[in-house]
């Protein structure tokens, strides 16, 4: 049995600004969707404004299906300073070994975030 089937999945957790569903969305739906479960756990955090959560919620609902488990954060203003604090705390209570970052929101927020939470790999 090779070495990795031997370990726990290592936890990915990938985070995204969305709006609604385009080019980089269908990308993660069929990245995440199709990663091997038995080596990787991974989650989406989707980083929107409220008025954007409605037309989300069945792209959410097709990853859950798929086994990636999906959450929602609220953007209350274009600088939200208790944002990357909430993800802080959140990263570092999901203990994740990898975040992976998508477009400019997400890479500020998520990556600031995951450092704070000395997350090892950032990608």
């Amino acid at each position: 049995m090779p070495y990795f089937e031997k370990m726990n999945p290592s936890k990915i957790l990938h985070i995204s600004k969305m709006k609604g569903v385009s080019g980089s969305e269908n990308h993660l739906l069929t990245l995440l969707s199709g990663l091997d479960q038995q080596r990787f756990a991974p989650s989406l955090w989707i980083l929107a404004e409220a008025r954007h959560l409605p037309c989300l919620q069945a792209y959410k609902k097709t990853l859950e299906q798929a086994g990636v488990p999906v959450s929602f954060w609220v953007i209350h203003k274009y600088l939200d300073v208790g944002l990357l604090f909430r993800l802080r705390q959140a990263i570092a209570q999901g203990q994740f070994q990898i975040v992976h970052t998508h477009l400019i929101h997400a890479d500020f927020y998520g990556t600031l975030a995951a450092k704070l939470a000395r997350v090892p790999i950032i990608v």
